[in-house]
């Protein structure tokens, strides 16, 4: 071999180096993983110890010492109006003899005279 050649060779193998470095190789892009967005937690359950008895005013510790008291319960209702009692002739088995005073001691009315 002589020397023209060996340069001819070496000049392909550059030329050749020199294109394939030029090749870009694309790489495939994966799809991005969407991230989960998180979702606030609201009202009562997103503090720390949660809220007021019967408000959604947050405690601000364990005892809810800023808390308001509680309501006190609505009084009693007033007792219903009591049934009178049933005195006199009404309210003897047999009711009263003729006199309106004296109670029967039996349906015919054996104790009066």
């Amino acid at each position: 071999m002589d020397i023209g050649t060996i340069i001819i060779v070496v000049l392909v193998v550059l030329l050749l180096f020199s294109i394939i470095g030029h090749i870009i190789v694309i790489k495939p892009v994966p799809n991005p993983v969407p991230v989960p967005v998180p979702v606030p937690v609201g009202g009562c359950a997103g503090t720390r110890y949660g809220c007021c008895p019967n408000s959604n005013i947050p405690k601000i510790n364990f005892w809810g010492t800023n808390c308001f008291a509680p309501n006190p319960p609505p009084p009693n209702p007033p007792p219903p109006n009591p049934t009178p009692m049933v005195g006199g002739c009404a309210g003897t088995r047999y009711g009263c003899c003729p006199n309106g005073v004296t109670p029967k001691m039996n349906y015919v009315g054996s104790n009066f005279y």
